[in-house]
């Protein structure tokens, strides 16, 4: 699948392993690297979300219309799909591509 990124901030701490390691720890980093390149590998988004060990899931509330992968404990990656269509209305396997929005800790 094809990666996008909400801004040039996420965009530099996904793909700097160092920089992602001073801003959570190694065990985050080391997953935002194996997420990213999970999404890469996958022919669509159905594939990427049968993987059990994402725990992907699509939120709601002030994260409508998102979803988030699991990275470590209760951080998570966040990221929306690239599609024209309502999310509702949206075959899986035509989404082949995502929009990392943030890496964060929703839990409260």
């Amino acid at each position: 699948m094809y990666i996008e990124f909400r801004n040039k901030k996420i965009e530099k701490i996904c793909n700097n392993f160092e920089i992602a390691k001073k801003k959570y720890n190694v065990t985050v980093a080391k997953k935002i690297v194996q997420r990213l390149n999970e999404f890469r590998a996958s022919k669509n988004f159905k594939v990427f979300c049968s993987l059990k060990s994402h725990h992907c899931h699509k939120l709601s509330g002030d994260y409508d219309e998102k979803f988030a992968v699991y990275l470590d404990g209760k951080t998570r990656l966040i990221f929306s799909i690239i599609s024209d269509k309502d999310l509702h209305d949206i075959d899986f396997e035509e989404v082949l591509g995502v929009i990392i929005e943030e890496v964060t800790d929703y839990h409260g």
